[in-house]
């Protein structure tokens, strides 16, 4: 099951953005949105096509050992200190995956102009569809992740990311220690940030007897998040 690092490349209908999507990393509920949003979103999501360059990789890693009251996971190459809530969700886990995901430079570099053209709106669709991509993207490899757990009747834990869960997001500099981020065009900054900010980190666990279940929530103390938001729609 361990796996050297993996790189994927999908193109914009494979990750293509909903409108009900967007809206819920808005805030909004279908129906619930200013009136003028559905013509200026559509005009956005027909551009996105031209801009998104939408990647990822990933690496799959044997568990060594999982302590939940110090919210450690160690593994061959090093051990992830993801707090005691991460490490109880993954208690089960034999595996552990890695991966980063991103809408891509180029796409990093359309919201960019937005706000140099003091477009403001535009600016704030562009980076609520990017937010999307990445975590589309990061759906994708972990329906693959699936495929190989279920294989070996195994199954897979929520996908959960530094900065949530109070998982400190120095950590990061883990995922690009062992994962080819380069090659995929992402880099993280001396304040642990990834570049493109359209860009996600994050890990699945894999074991025999795991069922991902309904995340919760009430376990976390960021407001500001796509899962959560989706969730309360």
């Amino acid at each position: 099951m361990t796996t050297d690092p993996e790189i994927r490349h999908y193109s914009f209908e494979d990750i293509r953005p909903s409108y009900e999507e967007v809206l819920a990393v808005m805030g909004y509920s279908l129906g619930a949105e200013p009136s003028f949003l559905p013509d200026i979103m559509n005009i956005i999501l027909d551009e996105t096509a031209l801009h998104a360059d939408a990647s990822g990789c990933f690496r799959i890693y044997k568990i060594d050992s999982i302590n939940v009251k110090s919210g450690d996971i160690s593994f061959s190459d090093g051990a992830i200190h993801c707090g005691r809530k991460i490490a109880g969700q993954m208690k089960k886990s034999e595996y552990l995956v890695l991966l980063i995901t991103t809408a891509g430079q180029r796409f990093d570099s359309w919201i960019k102009s937005k706000r140099a053209d003091g477009d403001i709106l535009a600016e704030f669709l562009c980076s609520s569809v990017g937010s999307v991509i990445a975590e589309n993207v990061a759906d994708k490899i972990e329906s693959e992740i699936s495929l190989l757990a279920d294989k070996s009747e195994m199954g897979i834990t929520n996908r959960y990311s530094p900065g949530y869960c109070n998982w400190n997001l120095s950590d990061q500099v883990i995922f690009f220690r062992l994962l080819p981020a380069d090659r995929i065009g992402v880099s993280i900054t001396n304040s642990f940030l990834m570049n493109p900010v359209k860009s996600v980190s994050a890990l699945i666990g894999l074991g025999h007897g795991i069922k991902p279940g309904p995340y919760a929530c009430e376990m976390c103390n960021i407001e500001d998040c796509i899962v959560r938001r989706a969730r309360e729609k």
